[in-house]
């Protein structure tokens, strides 16, 4: 799925991060190879080195943001259970949601968040 330009902002990943770990998954799948996925990118083709720079930039803002969420949740900043339900929402039904349904999903995202974070 490609994800709406909407969350790509809302988070914090780049669009060149969230491409080349798109890519990446390929990559680890076999379907690609590490050359073909620098050769792919939207903005030309970059060399390995920096394809492969973007890819741990990206890993690391997700580590990051994995470990920020488990403060918050320790910190009781975000309400636990709230957040379970949303996260098992997302996981269930958005891979099949068309381009139009996702903005609303992704409003509707927004607005839960507000809700679950104090």
């Amino acid at each position: 799925m490609e994800p709406s330009r909407r969350l790509v902002d809302a988070s914090t990943l780049t669009s060149a991060q969230v491409e080349s770990l798109s890519s990446h998954l390929r990559v680890l799948a076999r379907e690609m190879t590490l050359k073909q996925a620098a050769s792919a990118r939207s903005v030309g083709p970059v060399r390995i080195g920096s394809y492969f720079r973007t890819v741990q930039q990206g890993r690391s803002n997700i580590k990051s943001s994995i470990m920020t969420v488990v403060l918050a949740l320790l910190s009781g900043f975000v309400k636990g259970e709230e957040l379970r339900r949303l996260l098992n929402q997302v996981g269930e039904g958005f891979p099949e949601l068309g381009e139009d349904e996702i903005d609303r999903a992704v409003s509707l995202i927004e607005a839960l968040v507000d809700k679950i974070v104090m």
